[in-house]
């Protein structure tokens, strides 16, 4: 009694795509998204590469598709509003200027 009911689990989380548009990075990877569904991908050891990003129906994975079609799709989990770490491995990129 006097605690507060619990949040919805089945309820989609809210997703503020101005708010997450940002630059992440790693040592090897820098990734520009724009609230209006775009991103640029510079790279290292890749291809750099733009196209467009979309938040996954569960809303936590972040997709990449780029313009080029001979180039595979990403896919990202959101940790949280300044982290994303790659579906399959263990690269994080982390939002520019924030905590490292």
């Amino acid at each position: 009694a006097g605690l507060p009911a619990p949040a919805a689990r089945g309820d989609p989380p809210t997703f503020d795509a101005k708010a997450f548009a940002g630059t992440f990075s790693d040592d090897n990877m820098t990734i520009a998204f724009a609230a209006d569904g775009t991103y640029s991908l510079s790279s290292h050891a890749a291809n750099n590469s733009t196209g467009t990003w979309t938040l996954e129906p569960d809303g936590h994975g972040l997709r990449l598709d780029p313009n080029a079609k001979d180039e595979a799709d990403r896919a990202y989990t959101l940790v949280d509003n300044d982290a994303l770490q790659a579906a399959k491995g263990t690269q994080v990129l982390r939002r520019a200027g924030g905590p490292r």
